[in-house]
């Protein structure tokens, strides 16, 4: 019989805790793993959430887990040695807990292992540093200290409990989910030396990036990723670089303009308000720009301009969010595919021999920071851009991106990195040293030289439009990466069914 309680989760703004309704019933274990059940997945979001940082206890980070997991009946609920520590570049945090049941008559023990999915801090680090083979590094440690730390769990509990059939639950989000999938992967690929039958190991993860090469990713059915349509963490690492999700991509979330969505907007509101009332849902899709002059306009302001120059590909005039973004992300691999002369984003070794670096460095010293040094810098690059969106400085942008040579592009991102660099070190309450800043000093630039490259040609070949329209629906992009909004569509399904 299913039981119903309530348990706390990080909220998206890693600054307070909110509160979410579970239900939960160990029979939903008696079933094929390959089969999708979406009361197991409902569970294995709230697990996923609750395995998120306790913001409201830094001694045990781990405390919303342990009392989700404890409510349910799991026992001897342990951590890793980096889930009760700040994260690092290459800390990955994980919970494991066990229940006796019995199902179908058998005697059961269910193992479950947990990802912490946020606030990853310096973890970001190991996100960028992807490497030109295998699974990439960050990915490659977690992987290998979840196995360990699993093989050692199921060993110190197992002695009693040799003749009990196990079961496998694991789950994450985000990064967590791309840890739940390598890990989920491993122990089924390998399932009888573990003491696994296929059928019992339940994975479900929730907008994971891509993490498995191509040519390792075997067939894994029981391995179910939920994604959406309108999130970018999904489409990274591109598929054009061989990367594949382990499992099956069965459960994708409709676009906020799909019919779908709008026959159970209402419900999804509904529960997205009693969770946090504060966060918007993220149902608008993106808004197709283009250049106008030295304006950014909507598309169905100019659209019979731009169908008569036909830079614009047809699937433009309609798109949604749900359609744009992976168009936006297949267009950065393929028409920007040279920087003075060496590829970039158009193939794995490129981004890990010219940009991995760069990104790494950016991704340790701004992801890493403390929450208040975030905000800081976050707020200086905010006050930047909307000074570059200014009528005369666009204007003057828009000539230089659209007759610039690379030499005059080299030079307009020093002069930016310059300023980046002066605004943070003068911001109030900047803790930074101007010797950590000037070690970025490269690494900045680049990323400037980067964005200013592929703006070019985006004005020269599309009227800026892709740009234009990632720069003004960023923050819809954000929102629909929240938790929040991923929980609450699932719980409607579970209490409202189509």
């Amino acid at each position: 019989m299913a039981t119903t309680g309530q348990f706390q989760f990080e909220a998206v703004d890693e600054i307070h805790n909110v509160t979410g309704t579970y239900i939960y019933d160990d029979t939903w274990f008696e079933e094929d793993a390959s089969v999708l059940s979406p009361r197991l997945r409902l569970m294995s979001m709230c697990m996923s959430l609750a395995s998120f940082p306790n913001p409201e206890d830094r001694k045990r980070p781990y405390s919303n887990a342990e009392s989700l997991l404890m409510d349910l009946g799991f026992e001897d609920v342990e951590v890793n040695k980096d889930f009760q520590r700040a994260p690092e570049e290459f800390t990955i945090g994980v919970i494991a807990a066990r229940k006796e049941v019995t199902l179908h008559g058998e005697d059961c023990t269910i193992y479950v292992i947990g990802f912490r999915g946020a606030s990853y801090g310096r973890e970001w680090y190991g996100n960028t540093i992807i490497e030109a083979r295998g699974i990439p590094i960050g990915f490659r440690i977690a992987l290998d200290k979840t196995v360990k730390f699993l093989k050692d769990y199921t060993a110190r509990h197992e002695s009693d409990h040799k003749r009990r059939r196990r079961k496998l639950w694991i789950t994450g989000f985000s990064r967590a989910g791309a840890a739940a999938g390598l890990a989920g992967a491993a122990v089924t690929r390998h399932a009888a030396s573990w003491g696994y039958r296929k059928e019992d190991i339940f994975v479900y993860t929730f907008e994971s990036p891509r993490c498995m090469p191509k040519e390792l990713n075997a067939d894994y059915p029981n391995i179910h990723n939920t994604v959406s349509k309108t999130d970018m963490v999904p489409l990274i690492a591109p598929m054009s670089w061989g990367f594949e999700r382990p499992g099956v991509d069965d459960t994708v979330l409709p676009s906020p303009r799909h019919t779908a969505w709008q026959e159970r907007i209402r419900e999804v509101r509904s529960v997205l308000n009693s969770v946090n009332p504060g966060l918007e849902s993220a149902e608008e899709g993106f808004t197709p720009l283009a250049i106008s002059g030295t304006r950014i306009t909507p598309i169905r302001e100019n659209r019979e301009y731009h169908e008569k120059r036909g830079k614009l590909e047809k699937w433009w005039y309609e798109a949604d969010i749900g359609d744009y973004f992976p168009n936006f992300i297949r267009f950065m691999g393929s028409k920007l595919s040279l920087s003075v002369g060496k590829p970039y984003l158009t193939d794995r070794e490129a981004y890990a021999n010219y940009y991995e670096r760069s990104f790494g460095i950016v991704a340790k010293k701004y992801l890493g920071s403390d929450a208040d040094q975030h905000e800081i810098v976050r707020g200086v690059l905010e006050d930047i851009y909307r000074r570059a969106a200014l009528p005369p400085i666009r204007a003057v942008l828009f000539v230089i991106l659209k007759r610039g040579k690379n030499r005059v592009l080299r030079r307009v991102a020093s002069r930016i990195t310059a300023i980046i660099l002066f605004r943070i070190m003068t911001a109030k309450g900047f803790r930074g040293s101007r010797r950590e800043l000037a070690h970025m000093r490269v690494s900045i630039e680049n990323m400037v030289y980067y964005f200013l490259f592929c703006a070019s040609c985006d004005v020269r070949e599309n009227d800026f439009a892709y740009f234009g329209t990632l720069g003004e629906n960023i923050g819809r992009l954000r929102g629909a990466h929240s938790p929040e909004l991923i929980y609450s569509w699932l719980f409607s399904l579970y209490v409202s069914p189509m």
